[in-house]
């Protein structure tokens, strides 16, 4: 039971947040991804489009009052600004 239970665990932990196409905004930027000026999605939620080469992931605008807005609108947040990442369908 304990090695079922072992296994379980370790396949678990292993779906990284990459295998589900969720990613950090910090993770995105440590791997040379470039940030969009703020937009919205097809819903309406603020966010930017953080992209490198065809892969694309949308970053959901973290609500409240935010620091230095104006770098932040023109695709510059800082990391407590945006919330995770989400790849973007083709």
């Amino acid at each position: 039971m304990r090695i079922l239970l072992a296994f379980a665990m370790l396949l678990a932990s292993s779906y990284s947040a990459w295998s589900f196409g969720r990613v950090t905004y910090s993770e995105l930027k440590a791997d040379g991804f470039v940030t969009s000026r703020l937009t919205e999605n097809r819903a309406g939620v603020g966010g930017w489009i953080v992209s490198k080469g065809d892969r694309k992931y949308f970053c959901r605008m973290r609500g409240g009052f935010m620091r230095n807005f104006a770098a932040a609108r023109a695709g510059n947040p800082s990391p407590d600004q945006v919330r995770r990442c989400s790849k973007v369908r083709n």
